[in-house]
């Protein structure tokens, strides 16, 4: 056998290299899943980062929501109570006329000059047109003779002791009407109180 055959056989015995590139082949395969494992836990955490901070902007929104909320009904409850201030502003400059309105009327009453019956029922219309207006503006009368006298809505101008009586402080007169906003007091009515007598 000569040396080239020798080595001809040798090379046929020797043992190939493929096991060799089946290793590089996984190394290469762990390389990457080891990388995609790093990339999916950055993936992860950036996740979660974004998570919290959407939950941080929803809670916030929610807030100004809730403080938007809050401001249109400070809004509506300031306009409402400036609304009504300027309707008291105006029934105080009004009631007058309508007090002059009424003497009038009872002074008419008094008197038996001709035409006089159906001047007063025309200013008895006026007046009544009047309180339905001031009524549709949020203005009622204080409610006076006959009831409890009660200081939160009238203002007594007189008092008299009265004997037999059962409650303590009645209304007897009224001198001027009482008026309410909403329920209230724009104007206290002025009224005379019948106060029991105490025995002595």
């Amino acid at each position: 056998m000569t040396d080239t055959e020798k080595k001809t056989d040798n090379l046929k015995g020797a043992p190939e290299k493929e096991p060799q590139k089946k290793k590089g082949k996984e190394g290469s395969r762990k390389e990457a899943l080891f990388q995609c494992e790093k990339e999916t836990g950055k993936l992860k955490k950036e996740l979660e980062l974004l998570k919290e901070e959407k939950g941080r902007f929803h809670d916030k929104l929610s807030r100004l929501m809730a403080d938007f909320e809050n401001y249109k009904k400070r809004i509506e409850e300031d306009k409402s109570r400036w609304m009504k201030l300027a309707n008291a502003e105006m029934a105080r400059t009004i009631l007058p006329v309508l007090d002059n309105l009424e003497l009038a009327m009872e002074s008419m009453k008094k008197t038996e000059e001709e035409g006089a019956e159906t001047l007063i029922q025309g200013l008895e219309l006026v007046v009544k047109q009047f309180y339905e207006v001031l009524k549709q503006n949020g203005i009622e009368v204080i409610e006076a003779k006959g009831k409890p006298f009660n200081p939160a809505y009238h203002d007594a101008m007189m008092s008299v002791e009265t004997e037999g009586q059962e409650d303590e402080e009645i209304i007897t007169e009224e001198f001027q009407k009482g008026f309410l906003l909403y329920g209230t007091v724009i104007r206290p009515a002025r009224v005379k109180v019948s106060k029991r007598k105490v025995k002595e």
